[in-house]
């Protein structure tokens, strides 16, 4: 048990040796108070371990671009297949179906969400 927290913490730093100071401080931040980090912020200069640390923190909205930006890079790995198509694998069906209909859900209820706090 020791060799694997050994290990584990050997990894952390060598990951957190990426990132600067002040964007560990706004993922601890976040953390802490339970807090989303608002687009402006999340979209400073990072490198690659610093947007995948903030990644869980992004406001709703940030997320939606995010993952949509993602799929459209992805191509046609992730395309949406239609709606009388069988996908052959459950790996299919996660990347043409269920993301799909996930962001679908969550930009719904986003979308209620910012209806109803504007009344």
């Amino acid at each position: 048990m020791e060799n694997i927290e050994k290990e584990y913490n050997k990894h952390k730093n060598k990951y957190l040796s990426h990132v600067k100071e002040e964007i560990l401080e706004m993922v601890q931040e976040a953390e802490q108070n339970g807090i989303r980090i608002p687009k402006e912020k999340a979209n400073q200069r990072m490198n690659s371990y610093e947007r995948n640390l903030l990644r869980p923190y992004l406001t709703d909205e940030h997320l939606i671009e995010t993952i949509e930006y993602h799929l459209l890079q992805s191509g046609e790995e992730f395309r949406r297949t239609g709606k009388y198509t069988i996908d052959g694998t459950y790996n299919d069906s996660l990347k043409h179906k269920f993301i799909h209909i996930l962001l679908d859900r969550f930009k719904e209820k986003i979308i209620k969400s910012d209806i109803k706090n504007e009344n």
